[in-house]
């Protein structure tokens, strides 16, 4: 939460009103500082980090990707997540990775199974001009 700024730097506060918040304040020209905090674990998570591989992708053509996440359940499953974003290939390579997609979901029993389907949907996002020539 960004609790206030002011002319010589700003103040940033962490945390949920039902947590313990710690300030930090940077100065004019600061642009690293420490902070240790005690932390207890209530809200759970787990995180995914997916990270995708192109192969045979046209040098300078801009791509549309998107990243779907399903939770697999016993007799279905359905759809907790998905990130999209535009990018461009590389020049000089046919293949390429992105960075890594990252996806967080909050957990009410921490150490139950889960089981995860990802779904990975690209496509070119541009066209050649001269592709009538």
């Amino acid at each position: 939460m960004l609790e206030d700024i002011i002319p010589q730097g700003v103040i940033v506060n962490w945390g949920s009103s039902s947590e313990k918040k710690y300030t930090l304040q940077y100065e004019s020209c600061d642009d690293f500082s420490h902070l240790s905090a005690d932390v207890l674990l209530k809200h759970e998570g787990r995180m995914l980090k997916v990270k995708v591989h192109f192969k045979k992708a046209c040098p300078g053509r801009r791509l549309s990707v998107a990243v779907l996440v399903f939770e697999c359940g016993l007799k279905d499953s359905k759809m907790r997540a998905m990130r999209v974003c535009e990018l461009a290939v590389p020049c000089n390579t046919s293949g390429f990775s992105t960075d890594e997609f990252c996806f967080v979901f909050p957990e009410k029993a921490f150490c139950d199974y889960k089981s995860f389907k990802i779904a990975v949907i690209a496509h070119y996002a541009d066209f050649p001009q001269n592709i009538c020539r």
